[in-house]
């Protein structure tokens, strides 16, 4: 999608909000920012400790390709990232969306590595899905690609909330309960065995 596309879907699902801080990095190219001066600005932003509603960044595929092209940039878009509460990506190639998540999940320091999942609805979305660590494909017009190579599957973006919080959680209790079960029945049977012996 254009920018002003992603823009305005950004709005409608309410991942952006008025009077959101919301940068632009596209290389420099039709009057938007290239990455240093988006550092800059979100820099300036934290200094000025404007807290408003909170910080966002648009990214075209453009820019993600020159980004992800020198490590030293890779870095750098990193950091702003992790300083924006939002971070949209539009006109990205499947390879671009899949670096995306391998670039989250290899920057985070060892012991603390997050797990990443990847949400999906076409077959253009299949190797982002692959390579977080939960791939969640929607069915839907764009065909069932994404449902086939994903861990799970969801009928509409709506359902993905209970997806998360209520069976996210029940699956959580029922790892508990096993892990607790495994843990006691393996103590049992050593100490039948050493009062056998």
């Amino acid at each position: 999608d254009k920018l002003e596309t992603a823009r305005e879907i950004g709005y409608s699902t309410k991942v952006l909000v008025p009077g959101m801080n919301i940068q632009t990095l596209d290389n420099g190219e039709e009057g938007f920012h290239d990455l240093d001066t988006v550092v800059r600005q979100l820099e300036l932003d934290k200094k000025l400790d404007k807290q408003g509603e909170g910080r966002a960044m648009l990214v075209t595929g453009k820019a993600l390709a020159g980004t992800f092209a020198e490590a030293s940039k890779k870095n750098k878009f990193l950091d702003a990232a992790q300083k924006c509460d939002v971070v949209l990506a539009c006109r990205v190639s499947p390879l671009q969306k899949a670096e995306c998540v391998r670039l989250i999940r290899e920057a985070a320091p060892k012991g603390k590595e997050p797990i990443t999942a990847a949400i999906g609805d076409g077959a253009n979305d299949v190797p982002m899905i692959q390579e977080a660590q939960v791939g969640i494909g929607i069915a839907g017009r764009e065909g069932r690609q994404s449902v086939n190579n994903s861990d799970f599957a969801i009928g509409q973006f709506q359902y993905l909330q209970r997806l998360l919080f209520v069976h996210g959680r029940w699956n959580y209790l029922r790892a508990c309960k096993y892990t607790l079960f495994t843990f006691w029945r393996n103590m049992l049977q050593v100490l039948i065995m050493f009062s056998y012996t």
